[in-house]
């Protein structure tokens, strides 16, 4: 959701949800789910036709969840060979 007034100034938040998913491929054991929330704040200014300013503030991840960055399913079959 973006927010602005006609000075300038503006706000930004975006809240995301991200559930768990299954880490194995039988669906047993799944990652838990966590929510997100980033926000950017700024101040906006035209100073001529060619020239813009935009000074801005943004946190992501602001309430520290911790999250799986990847999650590789274990889905194929380990093969080892044998050298002869």
């Amino acid at each position: 959701m973006l927010i602005s007034t006609r000075p300038g100034l503006y706000g930004n938040f975006i809240w995301s949800y991200k559930d768990g998913v299954p880490i194995t491929s039988d669906g047993v054991n799944r990652s838990t789910s966590y929510n997100l929330l980033n926000v950017k704040f700024g101040y906006q200014r035209e100073l001529s036709k060619h020239f813009n300013l935009d000074l801005s503030l943004g946190i992501n991840n602001l309430t520290g969840v911790q999250y799986p960055i990847m999650i590789l399913p274990t889905s194929y079959r380990m093969r080892t060979y044998q050298l002869r």
